[in-house]
């Protein structure tokens, strides 16, 4: 009754068609009406139309969704007037609506054809937090806007470790990596209490018996549903033998290389709550040497970062650790050796287990005539360094602050009979960098000052490759950090050669991994400066979190694992500690850690 709201499009044509399309044209109502002109007397009947804007829009979803990397997801959609009538699924299509996304986390999946219906589709293209909303336009132009969706995209869940090996006794705390983790919870359960407990908010392992068991981490959502889950196993038993692990079975004179014992299927994290009374030996001490035992208060001085109450305790050299450095003193091989007990819990009763374990260590001496190691940079092969070569005399690895020219060239000291094919592989000068070649190579820099003509060796170079790991502050290896609740230190990662010589620079070459076995006691950051590069050495940031002890492992693979550690105790502590006084003498403690 009324073409300015709704024409038909198509009449029916033969007796069989049962269907009438209608084009809107204004808003509006109108009445439709059919009679069956076949039929005596006529049949009629009627319906109202209405062409309406689109007064709202919503998605069908909560508020804050998460979908894992790379799946899919459908949303339903929703549309209506002020006055709640809602449009059916065949007008959708009509309406242009558009879907729009934050970033690139989400796909838009067929983003060129036009929705046909209430639903749209987007795929998790990659790891993040993004929103995303739809809208419509109504027949003035103006656009209506849904609710905002936030979605979180997550990596598949997995349990860290997925495997482990633990002796009856010791514990280890297990954490999750991807999976989402906004407004869900976490839950830990063991599928064998017998062989293994598994705290269920915390994820802490409690070994019971020697068996296996699987463990199972859920990623709960606020109303208890399960959105994801992974498992990961557990393997219980008692060692039957030990065996001194190191780096290298070589050391050079004055190197220092840690050395600690280790089972057959774990590391120290099996079983070094479990063991105690560990006695060193070496058989000939002109050779090698442990390292003196040692505590400092580590300051800004060391240039390593602190933050806390007082600035925390480092020590190393402890002759009754699990752990040890030996230092290479002479020419020679020499046998290490330590003796172990362990006290193993089984069914409620505790035995004792005695482990020995041996390792021989050769000693390589320096040449006659060695007069250029302390002026010999240690460079990976293959590697670009940082500016190390000033390029006036008033300036160290920076431009002049003077704005003087440069002054300072510098150029290899190489045989004149090297062939072309060896030169593309050669060390090489790039302004105030360095750039190497092949390994085992050795070159020295000569420098001349343009300005006066003097020309002097600046330094010298060597090329190895990566093949040891170090934890250390400063300058020095350390065993064991002392700090309070809340406490920050940072300390270095340093590389080493075959022979534990350290590496000047080496960054990114072989990169390293640190774990801890109580991530709820300690937590591990690996900071950047503000250009995204590290400085001379890599390093990293320990922060108490709670109360406890903690063990912290480093190891690279690269060419096989290498492995260093340390051990951080957080809480009160006496200092000094280990200590031999004579009758008569005084000695004052100090508290330390005493962030209770």
């Amino acid at each position: 009754n009324d073409t300015h709201v709704v024409q038909i499009v198509q009449h029916p044509g033969k007796a069989l068609c049962s269907q009438l399309i209608l084009g809107a044209r204004g808003l509006g109502s109108a009445v439709v009406t059919i009679q069956d002109i076949g039929l005596s007397p006529r049949v009629s009947t009627s319906s109202l139309v209405r062409v309406a804007n689109v007064d709202w829009i919503q998605i069908l979803s909560e508020e804050h969704i998460s979908i894992m990397e790379g799946t899919t997801k459908d949303f339903q959609i929703s549309a209506g007037t002020q006055d709640g009538q809602v449009f059916r699924g065949s007008q959708y299509k009509y309406m242009g609506i558009e879907v729009h996304l934050g970033d690139e986390i989400l796909d838009h999946v067929n983003p060129s054809e036009s929705l046909d219906g209430p639903k749209f589709s987007v795929k998790a293209a990659k790891t993040g937090t993004t929103s995303l909303y739809v809208s419509t336009k109504q027949r003035s132009g103006q656009r209506v806007l849904s609710q905002v969706i936030n979605v979180e995209v997550y990596k598949p869940l997995r349990i860290h470790p997925e495997y482990i090996y633990l002796t009856p006794g010791a514990s280890f705390v297990l954490s999750v990596k991807g999976g989402p983790k906004i407004g869900v919870s976490i839950e830990y359960t063991s599928l064998n209490v017998g062989t293994l407990e598994v705290q269920s908010a915390t994820g802490k392992l409690s070994a019971k018996t020697v068996g296996n068991s699987t463990v199972r981490a859920a990623v709960l959502a606020n109303g208890g549903t399960v959105i994801c889950e992974a498992f990961g196993r557990v393997e219980v038993g008692i060692p039957v033998a030990m065996a001194l692990s190191t780096q290298s079975d070589r050391l050079c004179i004055g190197c220092s290389m840690p050395i600690y014992p280790s089972v057959p299927k774990g590391d120290p994290f099996s079983f070094y709550e479990t063991c105690q009374s560990y006695t060193w030996m070496i058989a000939d001490q002109k050779v090698v040497t442990f390292q003196s035992a040692r505590s400092w208060q580590n300051g800004l001085d060391q240039g390593l970062y602190s933050e806390g109450k007082t600035y925390p305790w480092l020590s190393n050299g402890s002759s009754n650790a699990f752990i040890n450095h030996v230092i290479g003193r002479s020419a020679g091989k020499t046998k290490i050796s330590i003796s172990v007990t362990c006290d193993f819990s089984l069914h409620g009763s505790s035995g004792s287990v005695s482990y020995d374990a041996s390792k021989t260590i050769l000693v390589v001496p320096d040449p006659p005539l060695a007069r250029g190691l302390p002026i010999t940079w240690l460079l990976p092969p293959f590697y670009t360094t940082r500016d190390l070569l000033p390029r006036s005399v008033n300036s160290f690895g920076e431009q002049d602050s003077n704005g003087l020219d440069t002054t300072i060239g510098y150029s290899l000291l190489r045989s004149s009979g090297r062939s072309d094919p060896a030169m593309q592989n050669a060390n090489a000068i790039d302004g105030s960098k360095i750039r190497t070649g092949e390994s085992n190579a050795i070159d020295c820099i000569q420098a001349k000052d343009h300005s006066t003509g003097r020309t002097e060796i600046a330094s010298c170079l060597r090329v190895a490759e990566v093949a040891q790991v170090r934890v250390a502050a400063a300058e020095s290896s350390i065993q064991t950090a002392y700090l309070s609740v809340n406490d920050k230190v940072e300390l270095d990662v340093k590389y080493a050669d075959e022979l534990g010589y350290t590496f000047s620079e080496a960054l990114g070459v072989a990169p390293v991994k640190i774990e801890t076995n109580y991530p709820d006691v300690l937590s591990i950051v690996m900071p950047r400066d503000v250009n995204g590069t590290y400085g001379a050495h890599q390093r990293f940031v320990l922060q108490a979190r709670s109360h406890g002890t903690a063990l912290v492992r480093l190891h690279i693979n690269h060419p096989s694992r290498k492995s260093d550690f340390i051990m951080v105790s957080v809480g009160a502590r006496m200092y000094p500690r280990d200590v031999v006084i004579h009758s008569g003498q005084h000695l004052n403690f100090t508290i330390i850690g005493d962030r209770m």
